[in-house]
């Protein structure tokens, strides 16, 4: 999973993104799930899990990673801008009417009112020198930033923090609707860290920076939202629903989650 990783769509209807997501997923052999629901749902080994943001001045933005083989099935209703960053790469792909498309030509009718096409090429074509990079932390600093607050500080013996990390991970696989699958339980844990100031990072910010994608395109990230969407789907069904050490908080950094629309979908491998 990309340490960060948005599709932008040109478009204000959010039923109808949300309508040709989850067709592309089910003609890809998917099956729709709910994991915000009362009861667990089944586990998938291949599973997509996307939010779908309100619309911004013309844009919805879809949070998550997205099966690859989508995009040129719903660009054929909606042209689909993917922006990715990991550790060290960029990515950015165009693609409309079924088709990759090249960025040089097909962002050109997103520019921001009084930027040139040679202003565009440019981003597209320049590495910044990165500014940063921040380290990329191991299980142990995973675990520690998972505890709660007032016992962070207490030693930990390593081999029993692996095994509590084992743990965890397993749980937040399950949670996720993903089995057996260590990247992904790192990734949930993680949460999409992402240094901006990095090449990678400062060049997808400059390329986006040139569009009329609306400021704050960044957040919120998946982690963030898919946290406080689960709690703020709790207080909905059950508005007396108890609120455990750090759910009003988490509840409290996406206040809007429910006005983003969850498309998870799984398939057998």
């Amino acid at each position: 999973m990309a340490a960060w990783r948005s599709l932008f769509l040109p478009h204000s209807d959010q039923g109808a993104v949300v309508t040709a997501l989850m067709d592309s997923l089910q003609a890809l052999g998917y099956t729709p799930f709910n994991p915000f629901g009362m009861m667990p749902g089944r586990t998938y080994p291949q599973v997509a899990r996307l939010f779908v943001s309100p619309a911004n001045v013309g844009w919805l933005r879809v949070l998550g990673e997205p099966d690859s083989a989508m995009l040129p099935l719903v660009s054929r209703s909606f042209s689909c801008l993917l922006a990715a960053v990991d550790d060290t790469q960029p990515t950015l792909e165009i693609y409309a009417e079924g088709e990759q498309q090249p960025p040089q030509t097909a962002l050109l009718p997103y520019l921001k009112p009084g930027l040139s096409a040679d202003q565009l090429i440019a981003a597209l074509s320049v590495t910044p020198a990165p500014i940063s990079v921040s380290p990329q932390p191991n299980d142990m600093d995973l675990l520690r930033e998972a505890l709660p607050d007032d016992v962070k500080g207490l030693p930990v013996d390593a081999n029993r923090a692996q095994k509590m990390f084992d743990r965890l991970s397993a749980s937040l696989t399950q949670r996720s609707g993903n089995t057996g699958n260590e990247a992904a339980a790192r990734a949930l844990l993680r949460g999409e860290r992402v240094d901006w100031n990095s090449a990678a990072g400062a060049k997808i910010g400059a390329i986006l920076d040139c569009l009329t994608i609306p400021a704050g395109w960044k957040q919120p990230d998946f982690v963030t939202l898919r946290d406080a969407y689960q709690l703020h789907e709790r207080r909905r069904r059950n508005p007396a629903a108890s609120l455990y050490p750090g759910d009003a908080e988490a509840m409290a950094a996406v206040p809007d989650a429910l006005s983003y629309r969850a498309v998870y979908a799984g398939k057998e491998a």
